[in-house]
């Protein structure tokens, strides 16, 4: 198979996986206390760059539904493309998949300041609070990605797939 298909396809869906679970568990995809399942999408940087792209455009027309309106696309979806290339950039020398895992997972869950920012200033939110509930929802929806990748590295056929 051409590798710019592959790639591209591969893009494709990564992205509707993930617009396709956040929309489907959309009450529990926004707001203060959320749990944006599809947020495992991007434990996926550990096997190729491309998935930044995939996740930044799910992230993108997924917040495009979102309560928080234009600003949450601007504001959130450049939040996880500069959040998901910081952790690409991280992990380039890791050679650990535990290790990995463990970086974006600690580097993303902390980032969601920036969704605490955002609810902080457009619904008077308490900053820490709300920090705090989205942390937890996001560390949650990490966890449970890093075990599913745990437990798919014993399937050397779907691993050769995401590369």
């Amino acid at each position: 198979m051409n590798t710019k298909i592959k790639s591209l396809t591969q893009i494709a869906i990564v992205t509707a996986l993930y617009v396709c679970l956040s929309l489907f568990l959309a009450p529990l995809s926004f707001g203060a206390i959320q749990i944006r399942l599809a947020e495992l999408f991007n434990l996926l940087i550990i096997f190729n760059k491309r998935y930044i792209y995939a996740v930044t455009l799910g992230c993108m027309i997924v917040n495009s539904f979102s309560p928080l309106g234009f600003t949450d696309v601007v504001i959130g979806t450049s939040a996880t493309f500069i959040t998901l290339s910081i952790c690409y950039m991280m992990i380039k020398k890791i050679k650990v998949l535990k290790l990995k895992l463990a970086v974006i997972t600690s580097v993303i869950t902390l980032s969601m300041i920036t969704v605490a920012l955002e609810l902080h200033v457009l619904y008077q939110l308490p900053l820490l609070l709300t920090y705090g509930t989205t942390m937890l929802g996001e560390a949650l929806s990490l966890l449970i990605g890093d075990i599913i990748i745990l437990i798919m590295r014993r399937y050397p056929t779907v691993m050769t797939f995401l590369k």
